[in-house]
């Protein structure tokens, strides 16, 4: 009987999902951004593929050389819910977001294009 146990809590712990990435198509309403102040404000949706799991954390990457904004997200079973990331332009290394384009990047790479609004 322990054995019996210890395989169905095996098996729970095998088809939990783990930390993932966060692609585009997958978020109920597409990403959306503004500016308020100084403050760049990204704001996410829950995936429509995978309801057990939350944004939690967006990470913002600058490539001032293309300038470029390029936005990943990470998602998990058991985080604090959040639909809203903000980031302080300057602490990032940008002086005029305007100049910027920004993408949503996908876990295998895909690009997707975010306008401010």
């Amino acid at each position: 009987m322990k054995m019996l146990f210890t395989f169905i809590f095996i098996l729970l712990i095998g088809c939990t999902p783990g930390e993932k990435g966060v692609k585009y198509e997958e978020m109920r309403t597409k990403p959306r951004i503004f500016l308020k102040e100084n403050e760049l404000h990204v704001v996410t949706e829950n995936s429509k593929e995978n309801s057990a799991l939350l944004i939690y954390e967006v990470q913002p990457t600058i490539d001032p050389s293309k300038k470029t904004l390029m936005l990943k997200a990470n998602q998990a079973p058991g985080k604090e819910f959040r639909t809203e990331f903000q980031f302080n332009v300057e602490e990032l290394g940008v002086k005029d977001i305007s100049e910027y384009q920004i993408f949503w990047i996908d876990p295998d790479g895909t690009k997707t294009v975010i306008k401010i609004q």
